[in-house]
């Protein structure tokens, strides 16, 4: 999932090391709310293994939105979908202390908001990968 990995630095099973990101694509929700689709979670049951493979992994989870709805309203809806990957991921055996939940809003768009194509763009979950434990 990270391609850029500097080689020999130590990764998750997914190939992403300390301080990489990646979008987890697929990862959708009903509109206007924090419910995960039936997609999302087969997405998510994979990031789960990628995640018990590699158990010395601490993530923060990041919730973004595109910027229709005023800037308060999005920055509450990421986090609740952020916190709704973290649940489903704890739910199926991730500790609760490796992951953290942030919701990001509208505040780090990825492509212009302008468009229906770059607001679907900056409506995403990523995994950004914080720290490496012993």
């Amino acid at each position: 999932m990270c391609p850029n990995t500097p080689r020999g630095e130590p990764t998750l099973s997914n190939g992403c090391s300390a301080g990489q990101s990646s979008i987890l694509q697929g990862v959708n929700f009903e509109f206007n709310k924090a419910t995960l689709t039936e997609g999302a979670k087969r997405v998510l049951y994979k990031t789960f293994v990628a995640l018990r493979d590699s158990p010395r992994y601490v993530l923060e989870i990041q919730g973004h939105t595109d910027s229709i709805g005023s800037a308060s309203y999005n920055k509450q809806l990421s986090q609740a979908r952020a916190d709704a990957v973290k649940a489903f991921l704890v739910e199926l055996g991730v500790d609760a202390n490796r992951l953290v939940a942030r919701g990001y809003g509208e505040e780090m768009p990825i492509a212009d908001n302008s468009s229906t194509s770059g607001q679907a763009m900056n409506r995403r979950v990523m995994l950004n990968v914080e720290s490496v434990g012993n």
